[in-house]
């Protein structure tokens, strides 16, 4: 096993499915191997990592967009402003128990990925700040998203709901979502 240096910013860290253990710092590295970074993304400047379910590593960026790695063939896909992406600023990928992955983007809202497509929901669609941190789903099936400026919101029956409309009291900043075993939001 190689060395790791201590780091000055881990962004993020996961174990895939198929023994790999991928960190964020700001540029990726797979632990057991070098991992190639393709050269049709530019910028090597990670703020997210997530594995989907059908064990597709999604890297999101603060500049260059989302790389979705197709692991059946090793294959690529660049996702940003140039070929139709609403932002290059990526800030958080979640995938729902529907299996619908969720982007959040920090100047478009949030992007959902359903049957190969993406659809936009931002403050047009009615979700409170385009700048989504986090995101979240309870065990209720409800979708929440942290945002930074304006709190907290939740799809619930697609219709989105504010912090204000959910709870007066909520921070202006939401960097991070969790649903506890009792079903309390952290």
């Amino acid at each position: 096993m190689k060395s790791i240096r201590p780091f000055k910013r881990l962004v993020r860290a996961i174990r895939n499915n198929r023994v790999n253990i991928f960190v964020g710092i700001p540029s990726i590295y797979n632990i057991f191997k070098d991992f190639k970074f393709p050269k049709i993304f530019a910028s090597r400047d990670i703020s997210c990592i997530m594995e989907d379910s059908n064990e597709n590593l999604w890297i999101g960026t603060y500049e260059s967009g989302i790389l979705k790695e197709n692991k059946d063939n090793n294959t690529f896909t660049s996702y940003h402003l140039g070929n139709g992406f609403p932002s290059n600023k990526i800030k958080a990928i979640y995938e729902d128990k529907q299996k619908d992955i969720w982007i959040g983007t920090a100047t478009a809202g949030v992007c959902r990925y359903r049957n190969g497509k993406f659809d936009n929901f931002d403050e047009k669609s009615g979700l409170k700040g385009n700048h989504v941190t986090s995101i979240c789903e309870d065990s209720d099936g409800n979708i929440w998203f942290g945002n930074y400026g304006h709190g907290l919101n939740r799809l619930y029956n697609n219709t989105f709901l504010s912090k204000e409309e959910i709870q007066e009291s909520l921070a202006s900043l939401v960097v991070c979502i969790m649903e506890d075993r009792e079903g309390g939001l952290w």
